[in-house]
């Protein structure tokens, strides 16, 4: 009985294997860089969205004026290029360069005062010229025009002095320092100020339509992500520290297709987190504890299916200290950590999932920036960070005051050294996933236009088999501008 039961298992699993689900097809190798690739994606599109908001002021509309609007454009160019990014010499790499151009034409516009409607639409155009003869991802692209964000907003302040806002649409949310939630999704967010100390929001929101599951075992998950989020935060300003507590709820209605009748992928979530922040003289230091709870349901591929508690956790805590001197140096450091489960090997999935007791792994919906070539995510890690930066050319009038440099040390490790991280390819037993060294440069050209350039070699460590430890390097080049 339980032979046939696996065997029908495998069938099934090899069925939507070659209909449905490209992703789990891949080479192990193929499949941890493509997941690499979309962690980067992940993390520079939340970089772009916080620099976007500062399209997102609402106009003024003067004295005598009852209507404002602005506009412009946003443009950006970048290029990535890898060498080794499955670790492995011996393989040609999955993909070698990336190029990408994208536009943002935004306009906001504000009534009486009281309403704002502010609206912007992305195109993208991704050129990858150097992949391997393995690669079925998507190749030359062009995205677009389609929305970006689009909402509208009311504000009570101005003319009826009530400290509320209600926003309505596409926009970004984010909780706390962005790790549990971080994203450009549809919902409504409420904001109420209670006083000059006492801040509360609230939202309800859901993926946008088309967005690709998290968990990529789910038959058919290109497109067919759909969760649900309730979240709420209070911060408080206490001396020179901002205090916060927040909570949020996820429900999972995606769908798979075809319809896998062995397996429920359904991961419900809820998440309780408390954080600060403040500064000292020439010292800031922040931190912030999340706990997660919720329903996931076991492998059936490996045991008996069942539903089982989510009992996992994660913190962030770090210091910076500026030093008044010649470039303004600074120096901080950083520690996060995010718990695991011993019998998981992939992290965001129920295929490789949770096997049986509790599910300890952590699992989250934002972002963390843990370095540029790994691009590990929060989840079965511990990430150990130090940070130098400074001003080099400071003597220099006009650029010198415009121009950073910085250096990063990761040491990461794992937290259950049965248990897989994000990239699969960290198969062995062991603790030591491995080190990064990262580099990077800012330039403020003029007053709306910036270059950066970003350079990151990781080293892995004995989590990963004797065939895949060759360092592998990540550089980042972008210009970006608003017209």
């Amino acid at each position: 009985m339980l032979a046939s039961r696996q065997a029908l298992n495998f069938c099934l699993s090899l069925l939507f294997c070659l209909s449905s689900f490209p992703l789990t097809c891949f080479s192990q190798s193929d499949e941890a860089s493509s997941l690499r690739l979309q962690e980067q994606d992940r993390q520079i599109s939340d970089e772009e969205n916080r620099q976007l908001k500062v399209t997102e002021r609402a106009p003024l509309a003067g004295a005598e004026k009852d209507f404002a609007l602005d506009y412009g454009i946003w443009l950006m160019a970048d290029y990535r290029h890898y060498n080794n990014i499955d670790n492995d010499k011996q393989v040609e790499d999955w993909i070698k360069d990336i190029y990408t151009a994208d536009a943002r034409l935004w306009v906001n516009a504000m009534y009486y005062d009281m309403f704002m409607i502010y609206g912007r639409l992305k195109t993208t155009y991704i050129w990858k010229p150097n992949v391997s003869s393995a690669y079925n991802g998507i190749g030359d692209d062009l995205e677009g025009p389609k929305v970006d964000s689009l909402y509208g907003q009311l504000f009570l302040h101005n003319r009826y002095n009530i400290p509320l806002s209600v926003r309505v649409g596409r926009q970004f949310l984010t909780l706390g320092r962005g790790i549990t939630y971080s994203d450009m999704h549809d919902g409504v967010e409420m904001r109420y100020q209670i006083g000059k100390r006492f801040n509360v929001k609230t939202f309800v929101s859901k993926t946008k339509e088309f967005d690709n599951n998290i968990d990529y075992s789910v038959p058919g998950y290109t497109d067919e992500g759909d969760r649900h989020f309730f979240g709420a935060e209070a911060s408080f300003i206490a001396g020179n520290m901002v205090f916060y507590a927040y909570t949020l709820v996820q429900r999972d209605l995606s769908h798979e297709n075809p319809t896998d009748h062995t397996q429920n992928y359904t991961y419900d979530s809820e998440y309780v987190g408390i954080g600060g922040l403040g500064r000292s003289g020439d010292l800031s230091y922040w931190f912030e504890v999340i706990k997660e709870y919720g329903k996931s349901y076991t492998d059936a591929a490996q045991t008996n299916l069942a539903r089982k508690d989510i009992d996992a956790w994660a913190f962030d805590i770090g210091a910076k200290y500026s030093i008044d001197a010649y470039s303004h140096p600074k120096v901080d450091v950083e520690m996060a950590y995010g718990s695991g489960d011993k019998e998981r090997s992939r992290v965001t999935n129920t295929s490789g999932g949770n096997v049986s007791g509790r599910d300890t792994n952590f699992m989250y919906f934002g972002v963390f920036n843990a370095g540029y070539a790994l691009a590990p995510r929060l989840s079965n890690m511990y990430i150990y960070k130090v940070e130098a930066s400074c001003k080099p050319i400071e003597f220099m009038p006009y650029i010198g005051e415009n121009v950073a440099v910085g250096a990063k040390y990761f040491l990461y490790r794992k937290d259950e050294k049965l248990g897989g991280i994000y990239d699969v390819d960290a198969t062995e037993s062991d603790p030591d996933i491995g080190q990064e060294l990262d580099f990077y440069l800012h330039w403020k050209v003029y007053e709306n236009f910036y270059f950066s350039a970003k350079y990151g070699i990781f080293y892995p460590g004995a989590a990963y088999p004797h065939g895949r430890r060759t360092p592998s390097e990540y550089f980042y080049a972008r210009v970006r501008m608003i017209v």
